[in-house]
């Protein structure tokens, strides 16, 4: 998978933010810089998603709680990050039911837990909502199988 590098001239670091790396985001952002994209809140989350193929997972690389991406829109309330790129690529989800990482159901080696990398996974093709019943059962089910 190639990794996205920063727009500063002459420079092979990896984005941090805003299409810039971690020392030229602070750079433009301590000087006003107008070179400093403003990013809607769509732009912003994506930022934070290291896309690989169309069958690979795309992890959160942003803040996690409990193994879980975190995300927080601009004046908004935080969310998990794979519930929003749900909800921006397939529509909402209704409130009875959870997201289902798909990925993890299928992968015998993960040990599961916060360290799971499943649980860092945005990629849409990888969610499925379903009702906290089938969520449990098929973690149950994984476990047994494994």
């Amino acid at each position: 998978m190639i990794e996205a590098r920063c727009n500063a001239r002459e420079c092979s670091r990896q984005i941090h933010a805003r299409g810039f790396c971690k020392m030229h985001y602070e750079i433009l952002r301590r000087s006003h810089d107008q070179r400093l994209p403003t990013l809607t809140t769509e732009q912003r989350f994506w930022s934070y998603v290291n896309r690989g193929g169309p069958d690979d997972c795309w992890l959160w690389t942003g803040g996690t709680s409990a193994g879980y991406g975190r995300f927080t829109p601009e004046h908004g309330v935080r969310v998990r990050a794979h519930r929003l790129a749900y909800e921006l690529t397939v529509g909402p989800i209704p409130d009875e039911l959870q997201i289902d990482h798909l990925c993890h159901n299928r992968d015998a080696t993960c040990p599961g837990g916060p360290s799971c990398r499943h649980r860092r996974c945005t990629n849409p093709a990888h969610l499925e909502p379903v009702i906290q019943q089938v969520n449990l059962q098929r973690a149950h089910d994984r476990r047994i199988s494994a």
